[in-house]
């Protein structure tokens, strides 16, 4: 499974669920599943839902990110997802999906659109007054 192969690999933040964004080889890991599970099947693009740590045991605390504060490493813990993906797409399928990467998630930091990610706001209603709303943000 997903979980048993990346905490075997050292993959997973402080014993956490989280994959560990700012490992190359973690971002590889977690690549690698989604190339075998959608690319490679011809999914074009994902929704990375959830693609920032919530509810982290080690908050306030000292992590293994690159500053070593939770507080600080986890705002750019979608950069680093995301770029997992477009980094894949780009190499591996250069000529398909990897052309124009896009994938939607519901959260961002500076440089994101880098990885062709998209912003969302997050959990709305599915009403068109819901949507007139977001898209006139």
């Amino acid at each position: 499974s997903f979980y048993k192969a990346m905490a075997a690999d050292g993959c997973l933040l402080n014993g956490s669920n989280y994959y560990d964004a700012w490992s190359s080889a973690a971002r590889e890991r977690f690549y690698s599943f989604s190339k075998a599970a959608h690319f490679a099947i011809g999914v074009e693009s994902l929704w990375l839902d959830a693609t920032e740590p919530e509810n982290f045991p080690n908050r306030d605390q000292r992590c293994a990110g690159p500053s070593g504060s939770g507080n600080a490493d986890f705002n750019s813990y979608s950069l680093q997802t995301t770029r997992a993906i477009a980094d894949g797409l780009r190499r591996d399928f250069g000529d398909s999906q990897g052309r124009r990467v896009f994938s939607l998630t519901r959260s961002a930091f500076a440089g994101q659109q880098r990885t062709g990610a998209t912003l969302w706001s997050g959990d709305i209603s599915g009403a068109w007054d819901a949507l007139r709303r977001q898209v006139a943000a």
